[in-house]
């Protein structure tokens, strides 16, 4: 295998690991924000 194919399957396999990583940190954020809600309603109820 010469120079720019094993150039080309590192960038591949790079960008393939930076949209895994992107889309986990997006799952985590919907996560998060659907957590959210939950969170400030068991905090009111605790205060009120």
């Amino acid at each position: 295998m010469d120079i720019f194919a094993t150039n080309y399957l590192a960038r591949m396999e790079y960008e393939e690991r930076l949209r895994q990583a992107a889309e986990t940190r997006r799952l985590l954020n919907t996560a998060r924000v659907r957590k959210l809600p939950s969170l400030i309603r068991s905090l009111l109820l605790v205060f009120v």
